[in-house]
């Protein structure tokens, strides 16, 4: 139901399931806490999604270590709603906690650690730390091209914000370079007319223009515009 978008039938059911759950199973009231705070997380609710990774947080610190693995993805849960509430130092206490943890491990998550990271590197985007930021998203991509496909959206992401850090400090070629790479994979896995490349159009051509490359970012522009007609409805 989660993964279909049906939030409000999937609420009901965790609730449901969690009020038919004993108060000593620890575990799986644990996880239902998650479920709901992910449904909440999702419907932009995030007071209530806080409450929910609060409250699974709790149930694991009367049951498990503080340096369980466990605690690492609630760690991780809580800080991106402290993120998303524009808390970022709270959120990048959280995330320091979480990866501190994973990195414990005698066999840790890899593509855990890289979207710790991939967090990370936006709350040091976010304080204008942007060489810390770089190297955040440079650890995280390493990991991920050893681990996924050649082509999942998931490095598209870590692209297009990469080139959004070296717009930041102005290296406009590196940001470009950057901003091809994430095309390359959004024309790949993406429809021709989502918006999404209508956005990375229009990003590139504003490098393009910075750096008076002009009539390229004509072209690009064009291409947004192009794309956006298709996407959007004419009263858009």
């Amino acid at each position: 139901m989660i993964a279909m978008g049906q939030f409000d039938k999937a609420d009901e059911f965790y609730a449901s399931a969690f009020e038919m759950t004993s108060d000593n199973d620890w575990n799986e009231r644990t996880h239902l806490h998650h479920q709901l705070g992910h449904i909440h997380d999702e419907k932009g609710d995030l007071e209530t999604a806080l409450f929910h990774y609060e409250e699974a947080f709790s149930i694991q610190l009367e049951n498990v270590p503080r340096d369980d693995p466990s605690l690492s993805l609630t760690y991780t849960d809580i800080g991106s709603v402290f993120m998303s509430q524009y808390d970022f130092d709270e959120a990048l206490e959280h995330f320091l906690h979480a990866l501190s943890i994973t990195l414990q491990n005698s066999n840790p998550d890899l593509l855990e650690i890289a979207t710790t990271r991939s967090y990370m590197s936006g709350i040091f985007y976010e304080f204008k730390a942007f060489k810390n930021s770089l190297t955040s998203h440079q650890e995280a991509l390493n990991t991920r091209q050893k681990l996924l496909p050649p082509v999942p959206p998931l490095l598209a992401t870590t692209y297009n914000s990469i080139s959004l850090v070296h717009e930041a400090t102005n290296d406009h070629l590196k940001a470009f370079y950057f901003y091809e790479k994430t095309l390359n994979i959004e024309e790949k896995s993406l429809p021709s007319n989502h918006p999404t490349l209508d956005v990375v159009y229009h990003n590139m051509s504003e490098v393009l223009e910075r750096l008076n490359r002009y009539q390229e970012a004509v072209k690009y522009q064009t291409h947004a515009v192009n794309i956006g007609r298709m996407a959007y409805e004419p009263d858009h």
